[in-house]
């Protein structure tokens, strides 16, 4: 057993990292078993892409856009309301198109979106709204006034058109991409543009802490604050997040931001917030995260969350668990079934 360290890089400042143990055998079955017999399934995809969407979308907003930037709400008036889902993608791709016409009129950068369309079918029609994160060159009134169908005389307004800067605090914008992309009655779809900046591929480092010092970390006063500040210097923390788990160690989850080289430090990198994870929270964030496969002798059986591995072959959960155990997989006894749990 190891402890490795996950680094993620968003644009310029923002950068995420976690810290979790890793076994000789997890290593083994991800290189030799899981990478050697091919993809999982289209449906499994799907419901992994659903999973990490939500921190997915929240790197590549940290990646890209910054306080200049605009949050914009887009409804429909009775009117002009859409029938079907594709047309009110149709309807937010030619108001894109509009600001982009605008945007290179005024010889301004090269424009920057990102939309999360949502939408439920009511019992008489179907509503549907858009949530926009664009780069604000263009300003508010102007965005805001891009929302109409017609020219001159005859133009009126699509809807409402709500535009408000993009606020920061110590987690980013974590909090807007989390209600952006709730699941409430209905789907949701969400598109970019092509200009994004990708967030930097993952950063491993397997040699720079040791269980005994996540142990100290997670038993100090501060839970490890400073001495991860001593690890992070030219950084700062403003999460902290962490959980015990009684067989394999800590997990830490780090959220951070460069420091300015002017030395100005804005007031959403100013405080630190240090979360202690119950069990329930922490089983609920890896349900809600992860990705298993299900292997028998270098073949995969089942992928995808716990629960859909068990729904697959028909047993409980805690039946499907208990393979990722270690305790299990030291002695290897039953059926040689072992869990393996995808890493990013």
């Amino acid at each position: 057993m190891f402890i490795r360290e996950k680094r993620i890089n968003c644009g310029k400042s923002y950068v995420e990292v976690d810290i979790f143990p890793r076994s000789i055998d997890q290593e083994k079955y991800a290189k030799e078993g899981v990478r050697k017999k091919g993809a999982p399934s289209s449906d499994t995809q799907v419901n992994l892409n659903d999973r990490n969407s939500k921190r997915k979308f929240h790197q590549t907003v940290m990646a890209n856009f910054d306080e200049t930037s605009l949050v914009l709400g887009l409804d429909y008036n009775n009117e002009f309301r859409p029938k079907t889902v594709e047309d009110a993608q149709t309807e937010i791709r030619n108001y894109l198109d509009r600001a982009k016409r605008k945007i290179k009129k005024l010889g301004l950068p090269e424009l920057k979106w990102m939309v999360v369309t949502e939408h439920s079918d009511g019992k008489k029609k179907i509503n549907i709204h858009h949530h926009l994160i664009i780069s604000g060159d263009l300003g508010r009134e102007a965005l805001e006034g891009l929302w109409v169908k017609g020219r001159g005389k005859n133009q009126k307004p699509i809807g409402r058109c709500n535009a408000r800067r993009l606020q920061f605090d110590g987690n980013g914008v974590e909090g807007l991409t989390q209600y952006m992309l709730k699941k409430p009655e209905g789907k949701k779809r969400w598109s970019s543009s092509r200009n994004l900046e990708k967030p930097k591929p993952p950063k491993l480092n397997d040699k720079k802490y040791t269980r005994r010092q996540l142990e100290k970390y997670a038993l100090s006063n501060d839970c490890g604050e400073e001495m991860f500040k001593k690890k992070y210097p030219n950084h700062l923390i403003s999460e902290i997040k962490f959980y015990e788990n009684e067989m394999t160690g800590y997990y830490f989850y780090l959220k951070m931001w460069k420091k300015p080289k002017d030395g100005v430090v804005p007031y959403h990198m100013t405080k630190t917030s240090i979360v202690e994870m119950t069990k329930k929270q922490w089983i609920e964030e890896q349900r809600n995260n992860a990705h298993y496969f299900l292997c028998k002798g270098g073949e995969i059986l089942a992928s995808g969350s716990i629960e859909e591995i068990a729904i697959q072959r028909g047993v409980k959960k805690s039946t499907v668990a208990h393979y990722g155990m270690p305790s299990y997989r030291r002695k290897m006894k039953g059926d040689g079934l072992v869990l393996i749990k995808q890493q990013e």
